[in-house]
């Protein structure tokens, strides 16, 4: 390989990492559900083993606790984003209950 390859191999890899800091910043949308924005940000940039974007739509959705949710979504088998989609949210939360609608996940 010469430099200009590896040049050029660099800033591709630069610009799909910059891509995926960029995409990772958007929070949730106006009334996105948690199910709805993992499934978002998982197909868009994967699952890391992390629970990071339920962790920042639990926080943006104004939980009064989003670290003891989070735990609770753990202890029910959500220990990645996408096992929460898979695990923990079909049984043991389904959002949004009847009556919810306020703070920042009201819908307008």
């Amino acid at each position: 390989m010469d430099a200009e390859e590896f040049d050029t191999i660099v800033a591709d890899e630069a610009a799909e990492y910059l891509r995926g800091i960029e995409a990772a910043d958007q929070g949730p949308r106006r009334g996105e559900c948690l199910r709805c924005y993992l499934d978002r940000m998982v197909i868009a940039h994967g699952c890391d083993d992390t629970t990071r974007f339920t962790r920042r739509w639990l926080t943006w959705a104004g939980m009064p606790d989003p670290k003891a949710v989070a735990e609770w979504l753990e202890a029910a088998g959500g220990y990645c984003d996408c096992e929460v989609i898979a695990t923990a949210l079909p049984e043991h939360w389904p959002w949004p209950p009847a009556g919810v609608g306020t703070g920042r996940y009201a819908q307008s």
